[in-house]
């Protein structure tokens, strides 16, 4: 009989940040950890490394930026597709008055509900400014670091949302991985909404969340 890990949002959060990012982005510090804590979850990761690497590669070549109107329509079905192909079961774009967002759902029949903010576009950027090509997202050896990953997106914010879509595909190709949440993912970018009001509005409508429970939050035990 298989093996069967359980893990709640707590411990898949912990699981995405120390195995995908130690299997993804070049070894992150405390990344060898996950071996031990979660030996099933660093596997299925390091087995889609090259994947993620390139999944975050192909985003970063993709510049979704809000400042400019260039690409938001693109990036926010970008994001979509990225959400659906990681196991969300629906990834709705949602018009607003400004850039649209997109609003995704992971229904796990789980009894409490993981709610994510995601932004799916960058901030300008000057290719002169750049040691690498901004958007090729090459990996490059940074004295101190090792072998990085050089992007527009790839620290703010498309890396760890990456990161993030790793882990869940990583579960996601492993029998016995068992996710113990449900997800909401609203992604939105808009520069109005970092400062408390805008678009995000349009979002987060308890209409369009189609479980049969309304999404509960909980502080930390």
């Amino acid at each position: 009989m298989a093996d069967r890990t359980q893990l709640d949002r707590r411990e898949f959060l912990t699981a995405a940040t120390l195995a995908s990012a130690g299997a993804m982005m070049f070894g992150a510090p405390g990344a060898a950890g996950a071996t031990d804590r979660y030996p099933a979850i660093r596997k299925a990761a390091e087995a889609g490394r090259d994947a993620a690497i390139k999944r975050l590669q192909d985003w970063i070549a993709l510049p979704s930026i809000a400042a400019e109107d260039r690409n938001m329509k693109e990036g926010a079905q970008y994001m979509a597709n990225l959400a659906r192909d990681a196991g969300f079961q629906s990834a709705t774009i949602v018009p607003t008055d400004g850039h649209p967002g997109v609003f995704a759902t992971m229904d796990n029949g789980a009894k409490r509900t993981l709610a994510l903010y995601f932004m799916y576009d960058v901030k300008q950027f000057d290719p002169a400014e750049w040691s690498s090509p901004p958007l090729e997202a090459r990996i490059v050896p940074r004295p101190g670091l090792g072998q990085v990953l050089i992007g527009r997106g790839a620290v703010n914010q498309k890396g760890p949302e990456a990161t993030f879509l790793a882990a869940l595909h990583a579960a996601k190709s492993r029998k016995g991985i068992e996710l113990d949440f449900s997800g909401i993912v609203g992604i939105q970018r808009e520069p109005r909404c970092e400062r408390g009001h805008g678009g995000i509005a349009h979002i987060e409508k308890p209409g369009l969340i189609p479980f049969d429970r309304a999404p509960r939050t909980s502080q930390p035990d």
